[in-house]
């Protein structure tokens, strides 16, 4: 306890030089150098709204946790690499809070368990909006309840397909693109996970199964993972010029980047390289 007292009461010192520094633009980017006043409201606000039942207390926020334990003053873990319009995190065990910058406190990826706070907005001295939600825990029932289309495949990352939504509706035509949100829920922790990078990707394959596009999202160190998170991925992917028209698939599946491997789901009938979705590609 002394030792986090004495860590807390470093980076307040720090704190305050910066925001001596920085009187002509209190806010910098991911937290650093935010004027004293205001790093106090953000940690304040992050102390109220994340449950003191676990250690550290896990949140989603653009910035390190040495900081933000620090304008806090509790051992806080910043989930720092997810993108809240296009990549978030749905806890399966806990209360998750987001602290964002210039955002709206709302997500429909975020699905019916979202609470935000008005009341802890905070406007900094230059109009930079900081804004609190809270994400509370998915079942695994629950979390079957958030794609459109239902899928349920096991894999062998350790991460379930549980399911899809075609956001965008058909006709697809070539020269567009086409929006798909996928979930995945994290059923088993692998030993071996710490060297583990783990991104979804998507081909629209042809009659003849060769590739005519070619997507993949930003993905995650397994390290990371906590059994129950769900991981949601709101895709764009282009339908190219060159693309004939006529009947193709979309491929889902999951593969290591920087590893060059594949992760093979599992479906009913045995191991799958990818999911397969129909898909009509017109003019």
């Amino acid at each position: 306890m002394l030792l986090l007292l004495t860590i807390a009461g470093l980076f307040w010192l720090n704190l305050d030089r910066a925001g001596q520094e920085v009187a002509d633009k209190p806010s910098g980017d991911r937290f650093d150098r935010w004027a004293l006043a205001d790093a106090a409201k953000i940690g304040q606000s992050i102390r109220e709204l994340t449950p003191d039942t676990s250690y550290p207390r896990r949140i989603v926020a653009e910035g390190n946790s040495p900081l933000l334990s620090g304008i806090s003053a509790t051992y806080v873990n910043s989930m720092s690499e997810l993108d809240f319009s296009e990549f978030i995190l749905l806890p399966g065990r806990e209360p998750l809070l987001y602290v964002l910058v210039d955002q709206a406190p709302e997500s429909e990826l975020a699905g019916p368990h979202q609470e935000n706070f008005p009341n802890h907005t905070i406007q900094t001295a230059d109009g930079t909006s900081v804004s609190f939600l809270r994400i509370w825990p998915y079942d695994r029932e629950q979390a079957l309840m958030l794609p459109q289309t239902i899928v349920d495949w096991t894999s062998d990352s350790g991460l379930t397909m549980m399911g899809y939504t075609l956001d965008t509706p058909p006709p697809y035509r070539v020269g567009h693109s086409l929006v798909i949100t996928t979930y995945w829920r994290v059923e088993e922790l692998h030993p071996n996970r710490a060297e583990m990078f783990v991104s979804p990707f998507f081909h629209i394959l042809n009659a003849e199964s060769q590739i005519m596009a070619n997507t993949a999202p930003d993905g995650q160190w397994a390290y990371r993972w906590q059994s129950g998170d769900v991981y949601v991925y709101r895709t764009r992917i282009p339908l190219p010029d060159y693309m004939e028209p006529g009947q193709h698939q979309l491929a889902i599946g999951l593969s290591d980047p920087i590893q060059e491997t594949r992760f093979f789901l599992n479906s009913p009938s045995g191991s799958e390289p990818f999911h397969l979705v129909p898909l009509q590609i017109d003019k």
